[in-house]
């Protein structure tokens, strides 16, 4: 009876150590590219780029997009990374701190999105500008 009471308070001392173990390690794993799901992330706008990409369609007609181009800030793991995505070609008006180099903002991106593209505005999810800041980019 004493020898199965042990065995069982010896188990679940063992399983509640491993569980605490596992905790710590997934919470210590750094961002990977690999890994899918939304992290929070800051980051600033490096460039605007009119006209950078267009769609030909069968019937002769065209669409074109724009695009933003995001330096990452944090999480530290991705800084310095670039998340370029798309928008249809002058959704954005001229005075949108989206051309505005230097304008930083806060949103969610799922980092294995990086290999497809191209990537449009919706990737970012619960996209937000922080605060002030930025230069206008240059009209051409």
């Amino acid at each position: 009876m004493k020898l199965g009471i042990v065995l069982t308070v010896f188990l679940g001392l063992f399983i509640v150590a491993n569980s605490v173990a596992d905790q710590r390690d997934a919470q210590a794993q750094p961002v990977d590219s690999e890994r899918s799901g939304p992290v929070a992330c800051e980051a600033v706008v490096q460039k605007y780029l009119g006209g950078a990409m267009w769609d030909h369609f069968e019937g002769g007609g065209f669409t074109g997009f724009d695009a933003v181009v995001f330096k990452v800030v944090s999480p530290a793991a991705k800084a310095g990374q670039e998340i370029r995505v798309y928008v249809e070609a002058r959704s954005v008006v001229d005075d949108s701190s989206l051309r505005k180099t230097g304008a930083p903002y806060r949103f969610e991106f799922d980092f294995a999105l990086l290999k497809h593209d191209p990537l449009f505005l919706g990737a970012l999810k619960n996209l937000e500008r922080m605060g002030t800041g930025g230069t206008d980019a240059p009209k051409k």
